[in-house]
């Protein structure tokens, strides 16, 4: 039996439409506002920070090891340790993933999202 026998379209297609339309607008608008919550929380998180613990900051999220960050910020490697130590405890966070969360939750542009087709 072929599986398109399973799904059967309703009779009347326009008001078959209206309910799913209706909750689609209400899910994408409660989405919406989870969004702007999950935003505001990591912006208020990252800003008890410095600008310089906000520049190593952006280098972590880049993916940037210590090295490459004090060559880019010229500090010593020490310095940028030091800035992720204040980060982290700022934050609050134990974990690199924790502190992404955070980043993310602020700066959600930079979650690079890819389909992967089979």
């Amino acid at each position: 039996m072929p599986a398109l026998q399973f799904f059967q379209t309703p009779k009347n297609t326009v008001e078959a439409a209206v309910p799913i339309d209706a909750i689609e607008i209400r899910q994408a608008f409660t989405e919406s506002r989870t969004l702007q919550q999950l935003w505001k929380h990591g912006q208020d998180h990252l800003a008890v920070l410095s600008s310089r613990e906000m520049d190593v900051l952006r280098h972590v999220a880049a993916g940037h090891p210590n090295k490459m960050i004090a060559l880019q910020l010229n500090i010593s490697v020490k310095t940028v340790e030091k800035y992720r130590g204040n980060v982290m405890k700022k934050l609050r966070v134990k974990t690199l993933p924790d502190l992404m969360r955070i980043w993310l939750q602020a700066n959600p542009q930079e979650l690079k999202l890819t389909r992967h087709e089979n």
